[in-house]
């Protein structure tokens, strides 16, 4: 095999590695697109339903003082906490240990429900940001960020890298065997640079 044919079976091989990795960055680019999609569809939808006036009443209604809606954690403060107490040696029905009752407090977020506007419960963290809303058709959301900046850039230059990356390691691979053939067919050392 002459040096001229060698090099063109190296293009070709090089173009061949590269339209399959191109296709390859292009399968990654569509499942890249489809997971940027639902996670923007996630962020927007929550974003909505929490900027909502459904929303946006019940927070009045929650953060308003007064003896009618106290602050529902005033009432939680002392079952949040860990409390390891011994036992007590009344009639219950507990099972034996060793001396120990360990008890957690419930979930800090006292839910409101609304069943308006699409929305059945609401979820709240302790500063009164909405930590997750139930769906009045049984999903539930939570807050979710929105895709980052670079996602997109990643979308784009997946199949431009799919098809460079191949290219350039199957001619790099075929220069060196070029090198080596060259060396060996005039009779140098191959190792020899």
């Amino acid at each position: 095999m002459s040096y001229a044919q060698f090099e063109k079976m190296k293009r070709q091989w090089a173009k061949q590695a590269g339209v399959a990795g191109a296709i390859l960055g292009a399968v990654v680019s569509v499942v890249g697109i489809w997971l940027v999609w639902i996670q923007y569809a996630q962020h927007t939808q929550f974003e909505r339903l929490a900027d909502s006036s459904v929303v946006q009443q019940q927070l009045k209604i929650v953060q308003a003082p007064g003896e009618v809606n106290p602050d529902p954690y005033a009432q939680q403060e002392k079952s949040n906490e860990l409390s390891l107490q011994p036992e007590k040696e009344s009639g219950s029905q507990s099972p034996p240990s060793n001396g120990v009752v360990l008890s957690l407090g419930e979930d800090d977020s006292p839910p409101t429900e609304v069943n308006s506007g699409g929305i059945k419960v609401i979820h709240w963290t302790r500063d009164y940001g909405v930590e997750s809303l139930e769906l009045e058709d049984g999903r539930w959301i939570h807050p979710t960020p929105a895709p980052p900046p670079w996602a997109y850039l990643l979308i784009l230059l997946s199949p431009v890298a799919g098809f460079f990356i191949p290219w350039i390691c199957v001619r790099t691979f075929a220069g060196e065997q070029t090198l080596f053939s060259h060396r060996h067919a005039e009779g140098q050392d191959p190792n020899a640079r």
